[in-house]
C-alpha cells in the first residue's frame, strides 16, 4: 500500500498534547534514532544527504501542519478565515508571518458557510514538483490541501481544494513557515453550493 496517508484536521486548533507528539517524533527523526533491529544506514549514504532528507520531511510536516491549521475554521466560532491563517502563523509561522498574515483570509464561500454553522476540515498531500533546493537555514515545501465543509446538519460540501507554498526558515525553536502562499489547486472545481 505504497501511498502517504492524508493528513486531516477537524478542528480549527492543534491540541498541545499532539504538537508535543509531532515535536517528539520531529527530534526523533531529526537526530536519527534507531531501534533495536532496524538495519543499520546504506554505507554509500552520507551524514550530509541523511540530515538534508530528514530535514526535507521535517519542512515538508511543519507546511503541511501549518496548511490543516490556517485552512480549517469553524465558522460558529471564527469571525472569518483570517482567524484561522492568525492561529496558523502564531504557532508554525515567525513573527514577521503572524504580522503580514494578521487581515489576510478570504474565502467566498464564507457568508454561506456561516449561515449554515459549517466547519471546515482539511486533509493535505505533498505537491508532486520538486521545491528548490534546501539551503542550511532555508527550504521550501508544499501541499495541496483537500477543504471539506460539514454543516451543522451534517451535510458535506467539497470546496476549491488550495495548493500552499511554504518558505521556511530555520530558528531556534526548528524550522518555521517565514512565508507563504495561497492559489486554488489546479484541477479542483469551486465551491458549487454551501452545504
Amino acid at each position: 500500500m505504497g501511498g502517504a496517508r492524508p493528513k486531516t484536521a477537524t478542528s480549527p486548533a492543534i491540541s498541545a498534547g499532539s504538537l508535543g507528539i509531532i515535536a517528539v517524533a520531529a527530534a526523533l527523526s531529526a537526530v536519527g534514532c534507531s531501534g533495536i533491529g532496524q538495519p543499520d544506514p546504506p554505507s554509500t549514504t552520507t551524514a550530509g544527504t541523511e540530515r538534508t532528507a530528514d530535514a526535507r520531511t521535517v519542512t515538508q510536516e511543519t507546511c503541511s501542519a501549518f496548511a490543516l491549521a490556517a485552512l480549517s475554521g469553524d465558522t460558529t466560532v471564527d469571525r472569518g478565515p483570517a482567524d484561522a491563517r492568525r492561529r496558523a502563523a502564531a504557532q508554525f509561522g515567525t513573527p514577521q508571518l503572524v504580522e503580514q498574515l494578521a487581515g489576510e483570509g478570504r474565502d467566498h464561500d464564507w457568508d454561506a458557510l456561516a449561515d449554515r454553522g459549517a466547519r471546515i476540515l482539511v486533509d493535505t498531500r505533498p505537491i508532486g514538483d520538486d521545491p528548490p533546493p534546501m539551503r542550511a537555514d532555508r527550504a521550501a515545501a508544499g501541499v495541496v490541501a483537500g477543504r471539506v465543509a460539514v454543516a451543522d446538519d451534517g451535510r458535506r460540501q467539497d470546496l476549491t481544494s488550495t495548493a500552499v507554498y511554504c518558505t521556511l526558515v530555520r530558528t531556534d525553536q526548528g524550522w518555521r513557515v517565514a512565508d507563504v502562499a495561497f492559489s486554488d489547486a489546479p484541477g479542483t472545481g469551486g465551491a458549487g453550493s454551501a452545504p
